[in-house]
């Protein structure tokens, strides 16, 4: 093999690179438990409680920004900086 300033060529490194067997009765292990429903699920409580802590934080997220009124301060410059028009016009009349 030759080297590289220290590097190995990558295509001879796939060279080297040998099959790999997967172990016995690895597919009969898979289908058995899809077919047996062995697969964790979540509890619909949990699922609801996930839901109503995502929304309360979403809207704990709203309400400072809002209230600490960054957002009004920013607002105009960031209008202004990213060259955004105001009028909903597909195309600006000349």
């Amino acid at each position: 093999m030759e080297m590289n300033n220290g590097k190995q060529d990558p295509l001879q490194m796939l060279e080297r690179v040998q099959r790999v067997d997967a172990p016995p009765f690895l597919m009969t292990r898979i289908q058995e438990r899809i077919k047996h429903g062995d697969l964790q699920t979540i509890d619909m409580t949990r699922m609801a409680l996930f839901a109503i802590g995502f929304v309360l934080l979403l809207s704990l997220n709203v309400w400072v920004v809002y209230s600490s009124g960054i957002g009004q301060e920013i607002a105009p410059q960031l209008v202004e900086s990213m060259n955004l028009h105001s009028n909903n016009e597909l195309y600006p009349s000349l």
